[in-house]
C-alpha cells in the first residue's frame, strides 16, 4: 500500500447547510499556526454549529487505484466559557461536493488544551465507495459541525484539518499495435 503523506487543506470554509452558527474565519484551517476557525455561544446555547468544510488537498492518487482509507486529523479544543462542546459530525466530501460515508464524530467534550483528533485510518474507508478521481479533486475533503450542549461565553477553536489517503495502486496493462509493410496487423500483449 501507498499514501498521500499528511497534507493539509488548501480552502476552509461555512457551510450553512446545517446548524445554526457560523464559523468565524474558517480559512484559517489552511495553516498551522496560531489562528483558528472559531464557533462561540453567548447566552444562546444549546445550538449546533454549520458545517467547516475542508477542501482543496491538491491529492494526486494514481488513476485506478483503490482507495484503503482516509485519515482526518483536526487539531481543536474548547477555548473558553462554561459548555459542553462536542462533535456532532464528522463525515467525507466526495469528488462531486457530497457529504457521504460513515459519521466518525468522537464522543466526549473537547479538551481546554488544543489536541490533534484522528478520525478514521489507514485501512477505514469509511463506506464512502471513494474513487482516485474523487481524493484528486478539488471539492475532496472533510466536515466538521459541533454541539454546544449548555454553557456561557462557550468558544471552540479549529487550528487546521489535514488528510491521509492509503491507497493500493491498479495493475496496468499496455497494449501496442505493430502494423507491417503487407498490411498484416500483429498485436502485442
Amino acid at each position: 500500500m501507498s499514501d498521500t503523506g499528511i497534507v493539509i487543506a488548501g480552502t476552509g470554509s461555512d457551510d450553512s447547510s446545517v446548524g445554526d452558527k457560523a464559523w468565524v474565519n474558517p480559512e484559517n484551517i489552511t495553516t498551522d499556526d496560531i489562528a483558528d476557525a472559531g464557533i462561540a455561544a453567548f447566552f444562546d446555547s444549546p445550538f449546533m454549529s454549520h458545517y467547516l468544510r475542508a477542501s482543496s488537498f491538491g491529492f494526486s492518487v494514481p488513476e485506478g487505484a483503490t482507495i484503503n482509507g482516509i485519515e482526518v486529523f483536526i487539531t481543536r479544543r474548547e477555548s473558553s466559557g462554561t459548555g459542553n462542546l462536542e462533535d456532532n459530525t464528522v463525515k467525507l466530501v466526495n469528488g462531486s461536493a457530497a457529504i457521504v460515508g460513515d459519521n466518525k464524530a468522537v464522543v466526549g467534550n473537547w479538551s481546554r488544551i488544543e489536541t490533534e483528533q484522528t478520525y478514521g485510518g489507514a485501512a477505514d474507508d469509511w463506506n464512502a465507495s471513494l474513487t482516485d478521481t474523487d481524493v484528486n479533486d478539488t471539492d475532496f475533503g472533510v466536515v466538521i459541525n459541533v454541539n454546544i450542549l449548555n454553557g456561557v461565553l462557550t468558544r471552540g477553536a479549529v487550528n487546521y484539518i489535514k488528510i491521509r489517503v492509503t491507497y493500493t495502486e491498479g495493475a496496468s496493462s499496455t497494449i501496442q499495435g505493430v502494423q507491417s509493410i503487407t498490411g498484416v496487423q500483429t498485436i502485442q500483449w
